[in-house]
């Protein structure tokens, strides 16, 4: 008798597909690297879709009654909401200023920066000016990283070259 795959999908939370392998006898044959699938992952903050190419038709079905583009969405929002960046180093002054110039988000910031109300205006411009380090996960990077619509990978790519920059 020849093996069979089976696809379930979890109820619980209708976004992870199981997939096992069944052999002759009925026990479960492990797919390596496969067996549970979701809609996707974050390689370095950055959304990569699950490809279901080359998968069996029973999974592309299961994932395409599944995977809802609302399903999909939620489930992405949920990754991203808990993605923390990388320990990244500090940057001196210096490392930070030359990282916006040369990837042409200065003129973005200080447009950022300018539209915040006061006291915030001043409290940020006061950091940008004399911070004598500029952490990643600081509230005002994170605030102006969003404002700027710059992504988590995008991000922490600049500041692993402004890191590097001696």
């Amino acid at each position: 008798m020849a093996n069979k795959t089976t696809v379930t999908v979890d109820v619980a939370n209708n976004v992870s597909i199981r997939v096992v392998e069944v052999d002759g006898a009925g026990n479960e044959i492990g797919l390596p690297n496969r067996s549970l699938l979701t809609p996707g992952h974050l390689v370095n903050g950055a959304w990569v879709a699950t490809d279901l190419s080359g998968e069996p038709s029973e999974v592309v079905t299961a994932a395409s009654a599944a995977w809802t583009p609302e399903v999909v969405a939620a489930y992405k929002a949920a990754l991203l909401a808990s993605y923390v960046p990388p320990s990244l180093p500090d940057l001196q002054p210096y490392q930070f200023r030359a990282m916006l110039t040369l990837s042409g988000h200065q003129a973005a910031l200080d447009a950022f920066v300018a539209g915040l109300p006061d006291p915030n205006k001043t409290i940020a411009q006061a950091k940008l000016d004399y911070s004598l380090t500029f952490q990643r996960d600081n509230s005002l990077v994170l605030a102006a990283q969003q404002a700027l619509g710059i992504d988590n990978a995008t991000m922490d790519t600049l500041w692993t070259q402004a890191a590097a920059i001696q």
